[in-house]
């Protein structure tokens, strides 16, 4: 049984933890007395004392350990004990996640943009998929009174330890905040919008396997379009910050960039959709994705897709995941299938031996992103669901339709079995893993409102 808890246990931190539990035995003293009563009543009060010892021993350590991984699954804001703190107010546990409305001094633009969380729907949009974004503040669900995700504060200070020391995501691409500000005057004909641009401060956290790379990819568009109009600068303007840059990465960072002070200044004018845009007034958004379809793709990506293949050549831990799970093995009569199930089936128990810090890809979507804004201070995220990305880079001017990774064609991932991969190939055992290895992104996810595959499962 304790054996059973601790596996379960080591799924919560995505890596290994200690196996060896260890039941001392307690010798008791040969008893010497002539007397035949005497011994067997010395005996028996020994035995007797030390099945007790046993019992109480075996109890306590498995209740220990079963509490110290096990019961930080699904526990939320409803049953977090307060042990004598103030009660969780909706601000406390959310922030402050109120929208601008029509009684506010804004402009009619703020209240239809759909950036303006819980606001009316652009109606710009409509002729592209559309979704409403949700407010989140990092440090709120990381709370350690209040938080949803406050069993999982460890993980991020684990994550903050190895970038401090430099193990954390070893040649994998350096993380940019990428920014454009936008404006009625610019050049939009020719984009693929029918309209000119909003006003717009955006910053974009990169959360990787959620459509990123096609909004980095309009960033980088609107950065080649000149900032002036007739000779006029109407302020369209785009930039990088970096983050953090992992060792040997071969990702270049531009000059501008790398002084941690300015990226630390643009998240403290970080705010929500304001009423009116002042000169440091910018909007931070994320875009998030179904832990299971995320994993999918996150495992075609690792395993040598596009933009990832001298990453797979230089890391030790992604070239073992690819010669122990991708293997071809000349005479397997499986059906492709089959072959792909079992592909899944050694990632999944790779990822729970190993853990999924050797990878950025593999990262619980939740922690990518309070990495970037940390939780020390109060930073609302604009967080859309996958479904809106059309919607954003139809904002950019981007096209709404382009998929600048799709793992689905033929070439973007390494091999067909990656290729054909889908949600599909997951059976019930497989689907539980999974989501337990990424319970912390379920429960963000719900916090946020949004479904995920993994609450039936899970839940």
């Amino acid at each position: 049984m304790i054996k059973k808890r601790i596996q379960q246990g080591h799924k919560i931190y995505g890596g290994p933890v200690p196996t060896d539990i260890q039941i001392h035995s307690l010798e008791t003293p040969r008893n010497n007395h002539p007397h035949l009563l005497n011994i067997l009543g010395i005996r028996l009060i020994h035995y007797f004392s030390f099945v007790v010892v046993i019992l109480y021993f075996s109890i306590t350590t498995t209740d220990r350990f079963f509490h110290s991984y096990s019961n930080t699954r699904y526990r939320t804001t409803a049953n977090l004990p307060n042990k004598g703190k103030k009660e969780c107010s909706p601000l406390d546990i959310f922030g402050d996640i109120s929208p601008l409305t029509a009684s506010t001094d804004a402009p009619i633009e703020a209240i239809h943009s759909i950036f303006n969380c819980n606001s009316q729907e652009s109606p710009s949009a409509d002729k592209v998929l559309t979704g409403r974004c949700k407010w989140f503040f990092p440090n709120h669900f990381f709370n350690e009174t209040c938080g949803d995700g406050h069993s999982y504060r460890s993980q991020l200070q684990y994550l903050q330890i190895m970038q401090r020391n430099g193990s954390l995501w070893p040649y994998m691409p350096s993380i940019f905040l990428h920014t454009v500000s936008l404006h009625p005057h610019m050049e939009w004909k020719w984009s693929y919008r029918n309209e000119p641009f909003q006003t717009l401060n955006l910053t974009m956290i990169h959360v990787h396997k959620t459509g990123g790379s096609s909004m980095v990819q309009a960033y980088r568009d609107l950065n080649h379009r000149l900032p002036k109009v007739n000779g006029v600068d109407h302020g369209l303007s785009s930039n990088v910050y970096l983050v953090y840059k992992p060792k040997f990465t071969n990702t270049p960072a531009l000059s501008s960039t790398l002084d941690s002070s300015l990226t630390l200044h643009l998240l403290q004018n970080v705010t929500k959709y304001p009423s009116s845009w002042g000169t440091n007034d910018h909007i931070l958004i994320a875009m998030v994705r179904d832990p299971i379809q995320r994993f999918i793709s996150s495992l075609g990506q690792a395993m040598g897709g596009a933009g990832s293949k001298s990453s797979r050549k230089s890391l030790i831990s992604v070239q073992q995941l690819v010669s122990t799970c991708l293997t071809n093995k000349t005479h397997d009569k499986s059906t492709q299938g089959e072959r792909r199930q079992k592909v899944l089936k050694c990632a999944i128990e790779y990822i729970e031996k190993n853990g999924y810090w050797f990878d950025v890809h593999f990262t619980p979507m939740v922690l990518e992103i309070a990495f970037v804004t940390g939780i020390e201070q109060s930073i609302p995220v604009a967080i859309f669901p996958f479904e809106a990305l059309p919607a954003i880079l139809y904002e950019l001017g981007a096209n709404p339709f382009r998929k600048f990774k799709d793992g689905s064609k033929l070439g973007v991932r390494p091999d067909i079995r990656l290729t054909e991969m889908s949600v599909k190939d997951l059976d019930l055992d497989m689907l539980r893993d999974v989501c337990e290895l990424y319970r912390v992104d379920v429960i963000f996810m719900k916090h946020l409102g949004y479904s995920t595959q993994c609450d039936n499962i899970l839940m």
